[in-house]
């Protein structure tokens, strides 16, 4: 069996001169991302917008809206749970991970809360808050009344 060499240092390709300016240019996206910058307004939804959150139990991959609504008075963690489901379309307060990013991306925006109630238990008669002067999410007991925020999720 003969086969055949190939000097690859002499293998020239031709490129149509149209591709060849395809190549040279910079990537430009056809559209603009369908969601906002983080801390500003979702359009058509009122809230800001937090980040893309990732899988959170029974929760997929998603985008974060921290929602404008504000019980206007602190609550136990019941009362929270209730208040930010009584908003509808899935709004809930938020969990541990949700709470995480809220404290990275939105910290300046709930600073004045100084702690809000998510949604897990940290023991039998506790429940978790996350904290905006530090960051850190602690455990507290459930009757405690603490500030509420409530997030809604969508889809990537």
């Amino acid at each position: 069996m003969h086969f055949a060499r190939a000097n690859i240092r002499n293998l020239h390709i031709h490129l149509p001169a149209s591709a060849m300016e395809l190549a040279t240019q910079p990537l430009a996206f056809a559209t603009r991302p369908a969601f906002p910058a983080i801390a500003a307004p979702w359009s058509g939804i009122d809230g800001i917008y937090a980040g893309i959150t990732r899988a959170d139990g029974a929760e997929p991959d998603g985008h974060l809206v921290l929602l404008n609504a504000t019980p206007g008075r602190r609550m136990g963690h019941a009362e929270a749970i209730e208040w930010a489901a009584s908003l509808g379309d899935g709004a809930q307060i938020p969990s541990k991970t949700e709470g995480a990013l809220l404290a990275a991306n939105l910290r300046a925006e709930l600073l004045a809360e100084r702690w809000i109630w998510l949604r897990e238990q940290s023991s039998a008669r506790g429940a978790w808050y996350q904290d905006f002067n530090y960051g850190l999410q602690y455990g507290l007991g459930m009757e405690a009344e603490g500030g509420v925020r409530a997030v809604r999720r969508l889809p990537l």
